[in-house]
């Protein structure tokens, strides 16, 4: 059994710690390649077995989870808890859970719309090289006038297809929109619930404390 370290004397206490020494930013750095260690081995083993599940080791901030880290609590602790507390603590944990997922469907959405436009863009530029590629084309029938008299039912035709494509990408655009302002109010709705929760739990709790206080105001005498 070692006991605090001694320098001048080791046989009379114990020896260094083996990164003794080192500064903050070394420590920092050991401890990550640490649990990135650790989580490798877990999903190594957790592939071998077939489990779904994998571990991530990177911080929250990292991962792009927006919430704060929870508190790590003892198994000592944690048998001391009253039902009531275990049950609150399951609900924050419920909540997070489904306010991460309605954060997960808005960005798949945006990710969606991106992907669209970009098809979009990409539909435009082939449209463009087209126009270019018939440019000689075009040079050699330009000396042919357009009679709009004759040529009407070809010119709503293709004034016809114009618009169609415009409403296309105009209904596009109002479905994600909807999509957006909908995962929106889930999220809002949700953000309600906790706030309400947390209101009413803290009614609860002035409410125990003060009918403790009152408790404790009774007196009794033989």
């Amino acid at each position: 059994y070692f006991k605090r370290a001694n320098t001048k004397n080791p046989e009379r206490g114990g020896a260094k710690k083996v990164r003794f020494g080192e500064t903050p930013t070394e420590r920092k750095a050991y401890l990550i390649a640490q649990r990135e260690r650790w989580a490798d081995l877990q999903n190594k083993h957790l592939e071998r077995y077939q489990h779904i599940d994998r571990v991530d080791a990177r911080s929250l901030k990292a991962q792009g989870i927006e919430r704060e880290p929870e508190r790590h609590f003892g198994a000592g602790q944690v048998r001391q808890f009253e039902p009531a507390q275990l049950h609150a603590l399951m609900e924050r944990r419920e909540a997070e859970r489904q306010a991460q997922h309605c954060r997960d469907e808005c960005n798949s959405v945006i990710d969606v719309t991106t992907t669209l436009r970009e098809a979009l863009s990409e539909r435009d530029n082939l449209t463009l090289k087209h126009e270019q590629t018939s440019e000689p084309q075009l040079k050699a029938t330009s000396d042919k006038a357009f009679d709009f008299e004759k040529e009407s039912d070809k010119l709503n035709a293709l004034v016809s297809d114009a618009m169609k494509d415009i409403q296309e990408e105009i209904d596009l655009q109002t479905l994600v929109n909807d999509a957006m302002a909908e995962f929106q109010g889930i999220h809002q709705d949700m953000v309600k619930a906790e706030q309400q929760r947390q209101q009413e739990k803290e009614r609860q709790r002035l409410a125990e404390q003060k009918r403790q206080k009152s408790d404790k105001g009774w007196s009794f005498s033989r």
